[in-house]
């Protein structure tokens, strides 16, 4: 059993939010188309309480699994057998084969899932930072309409230490979620509409993946998952020295000695891809019990399913490891599928650039909570899929949308000085067909890679393209200036406060704190 969470936070969320916020942004500073889907209008779905071609509204369950790159499942092009069950549910899904994190580490990430608003808005980016009086959250928008609302979460920055827990009926923490335990909530929400949020973490240490499974991907003995352990939490613990200390990050350059723990690590780099490759497997076991006691409750046909991670993760694709460092792809783009309770969406793929902030929006937007989606940054996607199906009848191809900056990476935590000269501490995405960029705020320069014939991102192409070089920092730079006016105006983060020892305990577990 999890540890059941009030709803409400011990103190106060308001008061001193906007210091934070305002310090955070010096620190930046420094460095009726629905009808072709068949589905009734929008006035309609917001009179009648219903979703879209349905009696009623629909269950919705957000399942996230943390720390999942988008290339390890089998949907997403992957070889190995890590995903039968998303697998199997991809066929009854639409994939979004471009989506995008809005941070590379979880606590911004969740928050801006949850709120629909990006971190340089929300400002939750340090540990012990809550989500300000200013924002609600999905949560607490569906149950304005009436559903009934529960979290299990086993990264502690999903729940209440971030001020996610606000909206639950149920905010409980579990190693990991199930269908049983799912089940054991569901047997007495009755036909109450309900909204569960699933939070699991089974790749983010994948050194403790089970041996079952992992004698399916390669051989790794218990030795060697005990040296990988130790080994890539000795390499975070000196990424963060300062911050752990109290003190500004930078003031110890430990530079040389991360660059012999990345080598260390770099050692047990074939068995840390099989132990990945185990862990994922292990997420998708747990998708398909909650997926098969939905069917078991009799709940499944009208239920919104969507699976996506809040990051991926590096095994040395840009010469690091673990995740918080980089926007690169293997960090920053996430698997993102959605089940819509048939007949209303026809399965199928959309490459269009979408970030998890347009999760919230298009939520509210498919139940037919309009009214609340004034307060998303994103946007819903329903469009989208109304514009692919007309592409489709009319043989073309959905063209990309806009210009579009779908994530951001700050950081106020870590120290690696080859990073910081390179990258800065402040990066913005920017996407503009297959071309993306990233705009380093502090060096001041744009990376430039041409994703239509370099994925991976090994090819730096602004040398090449200057006047694309141009119009995309001007972009982001602007992007940024806006972003940062929003947060001021919202003044959203609450002052970091003192963890408590369960929460503290989690994260130590995890390799956040010391």
């Amino acid at each position: 059993m999890g540890t059941v969470c009030p709803n409400q936070p011990e103190q106060s969320r308001g008061g001193r939010g906007w210091i934070a916020v305002a310090a955070l942004f010096v620190f930046i500073a420094m460095a009726g188309w629905i009808s072709v889907l068949t589905l009734p209008s929008r006035q309609q779905a917001e009179s009648d309480g219903a979703a879209p071609g349905t009696s009623r509204r629909p269950n919705v369950v957000i399942f996230v699994i943390d720390t999942l790159r988008a290339d390890r499942l089998g949907v997403y092009g992957y070889p190995e057998p890590t995903s039968p069950n998303l697998d199997a549910l991809a066929s009854e899904c639409v994939v979004f084969s471009s989506c995008y994190a809005p941070a590379p580490w979880t606590l911004p990430s969740v928050v801006s899932l949850m709120t629909s608003t990006f971190p340089c808005e929300h400002g939750v980016v340090l540990d012990g930072q809550r989500v300000g009086d200013s924002l609600s959250s999905l949560a607490e928008w569906l149950s304005q309409v009436g559903y009934a609302t529960a979290s299990f979460y086993a990264n502690p920055y999903a729940g209440p230490m971030s001020g996610l827990d606000r909206g639950f009926d149920q905010c409980s923490f579990h190693k990991s979620t199930d269908g049983p335990i799912l089940s054991e909530w569901l047997s007495t929400n009755g036909a109450t509409p309900f909204f569960a949020y699933i939070h699991n973490i089974e790749p983010h240490d994948p050194f403790v993946a089970p041996e079952r499974l992992v004698s399916q991907f390669g051989t790794v003995t218990e030795a060697q998952k005990r040296i990988i352990g130790e080994r890539l939490l000795h390499y975070r613990r000196l990424t963060r020295a300062d911050f752990a200390a109290g003190r500004p990050i930078g003031t110890t350059d430990n530079s040389a000695e991360q660059e012999k723990a990345i080598r260390a690590i770099s050692e047990y780099a074939d068995e840390i891809n099989v132990l990945y490759s185990a862990a994922v497997r292990e997420a998708d076991e747990k998708v398909g019990s909650v997926i098969a006691a939905l069917k078991d409750q009799g709940v499944w046909e009208n239920t919104l399913f969507i699976v996506l991670s809040d990051h991926g993760e590096e095994f040395f694709d840009h010469g690091g490891w673990q995740h918080d460092q980089s926007v690169y792809e293997e960090l920053v783009r996430v698997p993102l599928m959605v089940r819509f309770p048939q007949p209303a969406v026809v399965p199928r793929e959309i490459d269009r650039v979408v970030s998890l902030v347009d999760v919230s929006p298009t939520v509210l937007d498919f139940v037919g909570h309009l009214k609340a989606m004034d307060h998303c940054r994103g946007r819903s996607l329903l469009p989208d899929l109304a514009e692919a199906r007309q592409a489709e009848k009319d043989g073309t191809v959905l063209s990309d949308a806009k210009m579009f900056a779908p994530s951001m990476r700050i950081n106020r935590k870590k120290y690696f000085k080859p990073y910081l000269e390179s990258r800065g501490d402040v990066n913005i995405v920017v996407r503009d067909g297959a071309f993306k960029g990233i705009y380093n705020v502090g060096p001041e320069t744009m990376e430039l890679y041409d994703l239509r014939h370099d994925p991976a991102e090994q090819h730096d192409v602004a040398g090449e393209h200057a006047a694309v070089v141009a119009r995309l920092t001007s972009f982001a730079a602007e992007w940024l200036r806006g972003c940062v006016r929003q947060g001021a105006i919202r003044g959203a983060a609450d002052d970091p406060r003192e963890l408590d020892d369960a929460v503290r305990d989690r994260l130590r577990s995890l390799g956040y704190v010391e």
